[in-house]
């Protein structure tokens, strides 16, 4: 049975420190599935909206040769997409808050999951953020 890995982020003006990330969390893995965070939770999180629409980022992720499938889903909406893949890790950037660590697990837990959340540090994933394109 394939190793399903799931992901989350804005991903807004996809750069090389993405990509570095997506291959990172497919290493885990057989199979790469993205949770796209909405506009609306993205921009309460980081104080402005996206460059690009959620519904694009989906499609732009999609289209990737190495993506599975990209779902539209927050904390606020219930995070509906991990009890659909049921992913075997969740892995998460080193820029993620505990307190959205803490309700992934408390989410993971009420579904009754084994998924086991692993936080990507290396230095591929340290190369820059969006945020990093948009404040120079």
């Amino acid at each position: 049975m394939a190793k399903k890995v799931m992901v989350w982020g804005t991903f807004d003006l996809l750069h090389i420190g993405h990509k570095n990330f997506f291959d990172e969390a497919r290493s885990y893995g057989d199979e790469l599935h993205i949770i796209v965070v909405p506009d609306e939770a993205s921009k309460e999180n980081k104080g402005r909206n996206p460059y690009i629409k959620e519904e694009d980022r989906k499609r732009i992720l999609e289209s990737l040769p190495f993506v599975n499938k990209a779902y539209i889903d927050s904390v606020s909406m219930g995070l509906k997409s991990i009890d659909i893949v049921k992913p075997d890790i969740f892995c998460i950037g080193r820029d993620q808050s505990e307190k959205w660590v803490e309700e992934l697990r408390k989410k993971i837990n009420e579904l009754g999951l084994n998924t086991q959340i692993i936080r990507l540090d290396s230095d591929k994933s340290k190369e820059f953020h969006t945020s990093d394109l948009i404040d120079s």
